[in-house]
């Protein structure tokens, strides 16, 4: 998260990192999200049916899946993208986590 953090916070003007290092930085990103992503899967499939908060769960999911299946361009605004993705699922599974079992 702290990376993802960072990378969010950095000026879209000035200094420019290498493309080889956005591209390192994306796939980094992208795999963590996607196992942040599972884990908010596991707990969105043990909300109830009906739950009010499924329907944002899901399409927290599906944006995160729709993101991550792009390759990633080597390019500030494309890791930016990603760390983007991180946030918004950590925000989903703290979510989640926070209740109690149905």
């Amino acid at each position: 998260m702290l990376l993802a953090t960072a990378v969010i916070a950095l000026p879209t003007t000035g200094d420019t990192l290498p493309p080889k290092d956005y591209e390192q930085i994306a796939r980094l990103l992208a795999g963590h999200a996607l196992l942040v992503a599972d884990d908010v899967q596991a707990l969105c499939a043990r909300l109830p049916r009906l739950s009010p908060l499924r329907p944002l769960t899901e399409t927290v999911l599906g944006e995160a899946h729709r993101r991550l299946s792009v390759d990633p361009r080597p390019t500030l605004a494309s890791v930016q993208n990603r760390a983007r993705v991180v946030r918004i699922l950590y925000e989903r599974l703290d979510r989640l986590q926070g209740l109690p079992p149905s």
